[in-house]
């Protein structure tokens, strides 16, 4: 491979785009890169991603701990069961992850972590220069930055509490993910439990809300002991671990940024799920690190159109959402397992996105594009 000019890369924000694009540089530069980000530890979680074999997620595919062929979606009366022929779905430990990423970049001997924030980074010279919280000035060739974009107000958040569970039984079909049950109470915001099986006896149980307003632990823990007995007549069970998240659901990017936007901050996210991990990957590796550095603006991971569905669809469900349940069964059942994981990827063909459309009522939706 080709090693391009020995440039210092500044990249702000050590998550997942950022170590990802620093793994680039490293494998195919011989620059040096100086890595910022003030968190000295993460939580971990589980990320669920659609893959469907592309090559961008080459790195995090040896790493999963479990895919299923199988998804699933279900409210209590029916359920949608799609079986792909190349799309699977996809499961990584974060901390894991990260932490094989970390020690890469630490064996290369060209990645400096700095644990500062930075606070300022001008660009008004011929190169940028970053300076920390620690009052540190570091002259760089190019800055990226990878911070997630500041939440905007009255913002549909998807937040939750997830459980891996070992039953004393073994009750999961572990075939298959999914993905989401609305069997559940609706009186919260729009409640669904998300179960991945890593074998018949454990399980991850999520139970995730879209709504303007998080609610306290408990309310998701007690939900998800009901789910457990409810569904799999399951009343003991050891917890192993725990998560939570809020994610903010809509298409940022940033106004203002240290440097080149990346990542979550350049919209890496699908907003009507929440979805990033395949996003960002398919990011990082289509930048071109060759390109001058006012055009390695990276590309977001779905279309105009698409990003303009999603805007509607969150539209509809903060105005109505009891559709919600029927709006995403009908979505589950208007696709085949390919072209659904094709359009929750992003970029999809257009015969894909105007299946969608088809499927699901006309009026509530012709109402947010006239408005």
């Amino acid at each position: 491979m080709t090693r391009l000019s020995a440039d210092k890369i500044g990249i702000v924000g050590a998550g997942l785009a950022g170590l990802l694009l620093a793994r680039r540089y490293v494998a195919e530069t011989a620059a040096t890169v100086l890595l910022f980000d003030p968190c000295r530890r993460r939580g971990n979680h589980i990320w669920g991603f659609f893959d469907d074999g592309r090559r961008s997620l080459d790195p995090a595919r040896g790493l999963s701990v479990a895919s299923w062929p199988i998804w699933t979606f279900s409210d209590g009366d029916k359920e949608h069961r799609l079986s792909g022929s190349k799309a699977c779905y996809r499961a990584i430990r974060s901390a894991g992850y990260e932490a094989a990423l970390r020690s890469a970049l630490t064996e290369s001997g060209r990645v400096t972590f700095v644990g500062n924030a930075v606070t300022t980074c001008d660009m008004s010279g011929e190169k940028p220069v970053i300076e920390d919280d620690g009052q540190n000035r570091y002259d760089v060739d190019i800055c990226y930055d990878t911070r997630p974009v500041p939440t905007p107000e009255h913002c549909m958040l998807q937040h939750f509490l997830g459980v891996t569970v070992r039953t004393p039984k073994d009750v999961f079909d572990d075939r298959q993910a999914r993905l989401m049950d609305l069997s559940v109470t609706q009186t919260q915001g729009i409640h669904f439990m998300y179960v991945l099986p890593f074998s018949p006896g454990e399980a991850l149980i999520e139970s995730t809300v879209f709504s303007q307003i998080p609610l306290q632990d408990h309310w998701y823990q007690q939900h998800i002991k009901s789910y457990l007995q409810d569904r799999y007549d399951v009343h003991q069970y050891q917890i192993l671990e725990t998560e939570t998240g809020i994610i903010p659901l809509f298409n940022g990017v940033a106004d203002t940024s240290f440097g080149i936007p990346t990542g979550l901050r350049a919209g890496a996210m699908r907003a009507s799920s929440g979805y990033a991990f395949s996003q960002i990957h398919d990011q990082i590796s289509a930048l071109d690190l060759t390109a001058p550095e006012h055009a390695r603006l990276p590309s977001g991971p779905a279309t105009w159109l698409e990003r303009r569905m999603d805007d509607i669809l969150l539209a509809v469900l903060t105005r109505k959402p009891a559709l919600a349940p029927e709006l995403f069964m009908r979505m589950a059942a208007a696709l085949s397992a390919d072209d659904f994981a094709a359009f929750m990827l992003g970029r999809s063909a257009g015969p894909v996105k105007a299946g969608l459309v088809l499927a699901l009522p006309k009026w509530p939706f012709l109402r947010e594009v006239l408005q």
